[in-house]
């Protein structure tokens, strides 16, 4: 879906420094409203503050439009440049509810910003987002509309921020009639300053998509199932090496120095006491002479013994050569990268990590300068591998919480930092 069939017919219309919002579809035909680019940065900050202010939720802020309106013939022109927030408690949950405190309060700031003589900016309208399904006003925002707003050329400003695709903006302006339309804005449009054309930046947070980016490593959570256990060796031991406490000469265990092999003296004992295998001295029948036996036995003991570790090694490497990539790969590793992409994030993740493989659900927890966010993934998204988040500052941290099968869950960070 190409963006013009997103967000209506028709080419954006912009300069160097605005956005103008004029779908020519609208009634008459004879309205223009022009959303300054540093207005589209500093708001949406604004926006994406309550969007992350909750884990698993996401308030809704609003408050006023600052700016003025002029004519050109029949031609309405809304200039917007700034905005004045209005504090919301969110007694009645998330949405931007104003209780009868809050409307006076609301009430003083627009008699402060009312359009008085020789007053270059005034109040134009206002703004909230829209975390709520569809994309219309509400009953509260048309009775808000009617009653502080009764001018012709008032503006209404709905913003629906998203975690991992672009915001979206939608504009609600009375016709030359005096009707609203109410259920949908005659044009969507991209709530973001490079979408629209912006060159450049004066926001803060402009100003730090434009930056380069640092990565930490990715942290892997200690996880209480041990991975699988390393392959076995074959070992060759004779009953009398088989005992605890047995080491074979000139062999250490894992840790210690390697030692050779040494014999203490032993008290002479005659030739019928000689255990089989320890050398001896006996005399022969025939010449008389003394001979050494047993001596033969313990370097062929070694050489078995070495002959079976080689063996066990060789076959275990054998063994994992020939497995598979997915069996060979790390189980609980989720490859979890952050990369900066344009004014946004690209978060990515190994989606062949039999974690993932095993997965139908995920939790991707995001932190944009000390706000928190929750987002559900389902299977899809998993297996898709990446999402993209629009940040809010310089410096956003990730995690990615996979519940795995056999109630099994495995988590992996990474962070974006501004130098």
């Amino acid at each position: 879906m190409n963006e013009d069939s997103r967000y209506g017919a028709g080419p954006l219309t912009m300069s160097a420094e605005y956005y103008a919002w004029a779908p020519p579809e609208f009634p008459g035909g004879d309205v223009e409203v022009r959303l300054d680019f540093d207005l589209i940065d500093r708001l949406l900050q604004e926006v994406m503050r309550g969007f992350g202010a909750m884990p698993r939720r996401s308030l809704e802020m609003g408050g006023l439009l600052i700016g003025w309106v002029e004519r050109e013939g029949n031609r309405r022109i809304i200039t917007i440049e700034d905005f004045e927030p209005i504090p919301c408690r969110h007694s009645k949950g998330t949405a931007w509810l104003l209780t009868a405190d809050e409307q006076l309060r609301f009430e003083d700031t627009l008699n402060r910003w009312r359009n008085v003589a020789g007053r270059r900016s005034y109040t134009v309208g206002f703004y909230r987002s829209h975390t709520r399904e569809g994309m219309g006003m509400t009953a509260e925002d048309q009775a808000m509309f009617d009653r502080f707003f009764p001018d012709p050329s008032a503006v209404a400003l709905l913003i629906k921020p998203f975690a991992t695709r672009t915001s979206v903006g939608a504009i609600f302006i009375r016709d030359a009639s005096g009707g609203l339309r109410t259920s949908s804005s005659y044009r969507e449009f991209p709530f973001s300053r490079k979408e629209l054309g912006g060159a450049g930046g004066g926001s803060p947070a402009a100003d730090e998509s434009r930056e380069g980016a640092s990565f930490s490593q990715p942290q892997q959570t200690p996880h209480p199932h041990p991975g699988p256990p390393p392959f076995s060796q074959p070992a060759f031991l004779s009953p009398a090496q088989g005992q605890p406490g047995y080491s074979a000469p000139g062999y250490a265990s894992e840790g210690a120095p390697m030692a050779s092999a040494s014999i203490s003296p032993a008290t002479p004992i005659t030739t019928d006491q000689m255990p089989f295998g320890i050398p001896s001295a006996r005399r022969d029948d025939v010449t008389g002479k003394r001979t050494r036996t047993g001596w033969v036995w313990i370097p062929l003991s070694l050489v078995f013994l070495l002959f079976g570790v080689l063996l066990g090694f060789q076959l275990a490497v054998s063994v994992r050569t020939q497995l598979p990539a997915a069996m060979r790969q790390d189980p609980y590793s989720l490859g979890l990268s952050v990369a900066l992409a344009g004014d946004s994030l690209h978060v990515r993740w190994e989606r062949t990590s039999p974690a993932i493989q095993g997965s139908s659900r995920a939790l991707l927890h995001i932190n944009d300068g000390g706000n928190s966010k929750v987002v559900p993934l389902d299977g899809p998204q998993l297996q898709n591998g990446s999402v993209i988040y629009r940040k809010a500052s310089g410096d956003v941290k990730f995690k990615l919480e996979v519940f795995a099968r056999d109630r099994v869950t495995v988590a992996e960070s990474a962070e974006f930092r501004l130098p």
